[in-house]
């Protein structure tokens, strides 16, 4: 009788082989206890699949975040796609439009030149006529648009000369009050 006791997985005690209960998953004092013992291994494989679970996913959301804010990055903000839009319609007026035309301040023409695209209501002051063609004219680079800051003056009879009064009138009235926008109360009365 080399085996006459065996220990239980329960209480972890040696007790008479006839005593217990045995099972594939081990020995036990009683039902009850075995019942016990493999209510209990359920729950530790039930939250230890619910950690794996959970790690998986918590891998996935930090990966899906890592992308998102990568995708975020090449995204191209409001102010890139309003310089790459003025480049564009820069180029239109200085390349296409106004192409062979003298400048509208002061009417030099020539290859020797470099021309920019100018506006008459400067962009900064106000964003609304940044893409007005009426707004923007063909101008001689280093004498108007930059030393001579745009010569308003000519510029403004130029304006009135091609387009009419007005027209300078409604760049002026139009663009240049800066009326404060309504509220949803004016806009829609109850």
């Amino acid at each position: 009788m080399a085996n006459a006791k065996l220990k239980c997985k329960c209480h972890g005690e040696y007790q008479p082989r006839e005593n217990l209960i045995i099972n594939p998953k081990g020995k036990f004092c009683s039902f009850d206890l075995m019942m016990e013992w493999a209510n209990e291994q359920t729950t530790i494989r039930i939250n230890k699949a619910a950690r794996k679970a959970k790690t998986v996913v918590n891998k996935k959301v930090k990966a899906q975040k890592v992308k998102d804010k990568a995708k975020k990055k090449e995204l191209i903000t409001r102010s890139e796609w309003y310089q790459k839009l003025q480049r564009v319609v820069n180029q239109y007026i200085t390349k296409v439009r106004d192409k062979d035309k003298a400048c509208c301040s002061c009417g030099t023409c020539g290859d020797h030149l470099k021309y920019d695209a100018g506006h008459y209501i400067a962009v900064g002051s106000n964003m609304d006529l940044r893409f007005e063609l009426t707004n923007i004219h063909l101008q001689c680079s280093v004498k108007c648009n930059v030393f001579g800051r745009g010569m308003p003056v000519e510029y403004g009879e130029f304006i009135k000369a091609v387009y009419g009064e007005g027209h300078y009138n409604w760049l002026h009235t139009n663009f240049l009050c800066h009326k404060p926008h309504p509220t949803l109360k004016e806009q829609f009365p109850t």
